[in-house]
């Protein structure tokens, strides 16, 4: 017959020097950590401690600033609507300026 010990092992938290070196968020979890970028607008890098930006316009394309153009900014994006539209509340579409009135 075979006895086995049971050695506990306390857990090191990665987290609570420098964040683990995660960018945003680290979550510790058992023997080891993960980071996560909590911000909308950005998402975790590849090397899986950065966080870069979402190319909110590539990615959504024709759902965001419809009847303007879109542009990327940093965490973000900013829709420049074409004459007779005004950015909506969301700043995610252009509505007719008749829309914004009633």
């Amino acid at each position: 017959m075979c006895a086995c010990v049971c050695v506990c092992v306390p857990d090191v938290d990665e987290c609570a020097e420098n964040k683990g070196g995660c960018q945003d968020v680290c979550v510790n979890k058992w023997g080891t950590y993960k980071c996560r970028c909590e911000q909308r607008g950005l998402r975790l890098a590849k090397d899986n401690h950065s966080c870069e930006d979402v190319d909110e316009c590539k990615r959504y394309k024709t759902k965001v600033c419809r009847h303007g153009v879109c542009s990327n900014t940093d965490g973000s994006f900013v829709c420049t609507c074409k004459a007779g539209f005004s950015t909506a509340t969301d700043r995610s579409a252009c509505i007719g300026n008749r829309e914004t009135n009633m």
